[in-house]
């Protein structure tokens, strides 16, 4: 395979302001999370080599993703569609790329002359096989006449992409000018498991609201159980009707940041915002406070510990993480990590509402823990009955 740069494949996904708003009440709110016009026609190809472009049944995140295969040597070519939106933006989603050399999320802009403006590195997919969450705040300029997301790859291989956002940033406004609080000492601590004598357990699910959550509500539903729903901001702004389900139907919501960030690639500011930002979305959008966090990756900074103290949030980590965000991971090894030995009382188990393998392996979860006497509570519930 030639892997010389000079044969890059631009695999273009430009996201549609028509028809692909999220959110009848945030009519600037843009996301493009599956492939649904998956059929000739919504894409175009021009290039040496080729590729085919399909569905991803299994997803990367919402379970609706787009897989693109690309073959030949060289290969050079790209797929197109349009994006309108100008402005500040956070641009986020999911990819994994299995091509031998590294590959790339971008975003690029033309003028009415095709000239190109602006070039924007998004993410950067080094190890193949691994799903890379990216998030970026950017500025399209107001003279771009037309905007890409482009993955670009210098060798065969497959590219899939999901759940692909972009959303207006004005809702994390400047931070120049905001006072982050500090605190004397650091008294909360980051808690994994709940020591008590109650059988019971905490089910715990990151990311969402997700497209999938209300498969999950449904399982709950009719299980009749409660879970705690870690949210982020933007994915509660995008989809306020699942997020006020959620706490309509007895479930509990935590704060997961606004953008899904690694709190120590931030400034304090930025940091404080995502925060409070999620807290106020939240509370604007269900009626309640969160009163619980857990910090994307669970990778947490000595600062934002101070910002979750002075800020009035418990830290929650989990006790029993079943890893349904790694490609290889099974429903099979859902359920095995879920119940093994270390699923005892008080464990808090981390699940992800985005991933229809745990949605699979949830059902015989349930049952087999509660053979065992276990029953269901939220994070909250089951820091009431600490010994």
């Amino acid at each position: 395979m030639n892997t010389n740069l000079k044969y890059i494949l631009s695999l273009i996904l430009l996201i549609s302001c028509n028809g692909s708003l999220s959110a009848k009440n945030s009519p600037n709110l843009l996301r493009y999370g599956s492939c649904d016009e998956g059929k000739k026609g919504w894409y175009s190809w021009t290039g040496s080599g080729s590729i085919e472009v399909e569905t991803d049944p299994e997803g990367l995140n919402s379970g609706k993703g787009v897989k693109i295969i690309a073959k030949g040597d060289p290969v050079k070519g790209s797929v197109s569609m349009p994006f309108n939106y100008r402005g500040k933006v956070i641009v986020s989603g999911y990819a994994l790329s299995t091509t031998e050399t590294s590959s790339k999320v971008s975003l690029q802009c033309f003028d009415s002359n095709s000239k190109t403006i602006a070039w924007i590195d998004i993410a950067f997919l080094k190890t193949p096989g691994k799903k890379t969450l990216f998030s970026k705040t950017v500025v399209i300029p107001e003279n771009a006449a037309k905007t890409n997301l482009a993955v670009n790859v210098t060798s065969a291989g497959s590219v899939r992409v999901d759940d692909l956002k972009v959303t207006p940033a004005n809702l994390l406004e400047e931070t120049s000018s905001i006072e982050v609080p500090t605190v004397n000492e650091v008294t909360i601590q980051r808690i994994k498991s709940v020591e008590t004598d109650q059988p019971l357990i905490a089910l715990t699910f990151d990311d969402g609201p997700n497209d999938l959550s209300p498969d999950y509500l449904d399982l709950f539903a009719q299980e009749g159980i409660k879970a705690t729903f870690f949210c982020k901001g933007n994915s509660v702004a995008s989809r306020p009707e699942i997020a006020r389900r959620i706490v309509n139907e007895g479930h509990e919501v935590g704060n997961h940041s606004y953008s899904h960030p690694r709190f120590n690639q931030i400034s304090d500011a930025e940091a404080y915002k995502q925060v409070i930002d999620t807290q106020a979305i939240i509370e604007e959008t269900t009626g309640t406070t969160a009163t619980l966090f857990r910090a994307p990756y669970i990778l947490y900074t000595p600062k934002l510990m101070e910002i979750l103290q002075a800020t009035g949030l418990q830290p929650i980590d989990c006790s029993v993480g079943v890893s349904d965000w790694h490609e290889d991971t099974t429903v099979e090894l859902i359920i095995e990590r879920a119940t093994t030995d270390k699923t005892k009382a008080g464990t808090i188990i981390l699940m992800h509402d985005w991933s229809p393998k745990s949605l699979e392996a949830l059902p015989t979860v349930i049952e087999t823990l509660r053979e065992r006497g276990y029953r269901f509570v939220t994070v909250s519930e089951l820091l009431a009955a600490a010994n």
